[in-house]
């Protein structure tokens, strides 16, 4: 399907799903504060007419760049076949499937406790999973939790690759940040926070928390 198309769907949705924006091809969730929420469309690279659809949710006071779905979730159609290739039965499809799968997701997550709180359903091991858990925590001011956090993310990281790297130092300095003057390292989250709302584009639909 093409991305106009795509575009198409989500705008259609933004209409009639209640709190929802349409920003930069997403459908965000409001308001948009120390959560983004949303829903992501992506055509397929294998089928002219597929498309994929899913939710997802960033904490953030975890520094990014773009946005990012590894927090999240795919819709997919009720029928084995796929989305129906008719425009107006597909939409149907795709709103039911929203309305049943996305949209209890992100309800859950309306809060950086409820973001906590999914994100300790999923795989410890991914790093990704357990910096966002710390940073979260040290932003809800749960400093003991966080502390634990960051202390067991070393040990999950490659320090062979960049990114991880970048990620082990981030975090050894909230540490010491948290440990030591704990309105410091909060002060740093929300830095951070705002660093990532410019960064993605945000700060139009953003109210900071």
């Amino acid at each position: 399907m093409k991305k106009k198309e795509i575009l198409a769907i989500g705008r259609e949705l933004s209409r009639e799903l209640p709190g929802f924006v349409l920003h930069e091809g997403l459908m965000v969730k409001l308001p948009v504060e120390c959560l983004l929420r949303g829903i992501w469309f992506d055509a397929s690279g294998f089928d002219a007419d597929a498309f994929y659809a899913g939710a997802f949710f960033m904490p953030l006071c975890v520094p990014a760049q773009k946005v990012h779905f590894t927090f999240g979730r795919r819709i997919r159609p009720s029928d084995p076949a796929g989305w129906d290739p008719h425009p107006a039965q597909r939409f149907l499809q795709v709103r039911t499937a929203l309305q049943e799968e996305a949209l209890p997701l992100l309800s859950r997550i309306e809060t950086l406790q409820g973001a906590v709180q999914e994100l300790r359903s999923r795989p410890v091991e991914n790093p990704r999973v357990a910096e966002a858990i710390a940073y979260s925590l040290a932003r809800l001011g749960d400093v003991s939790g966080a502390i634990a956090g960051l202390d067991g993310l070393p040990p999950l990281l490659d320090l062979q690759c960049d990114w991880q790297r970048e990620m082990r130092d981030r975090a050894l300095a909230l540490r010491i940040k948290l440990a030591e003057v704990p309105v410091s390292a909060v002060q740093q989250l929300l830095a951070w926070e705002a660093e990532t709302s410019r960064a993605l584009g945000l700060d139009r639909i953003r109210k900071p928390a």
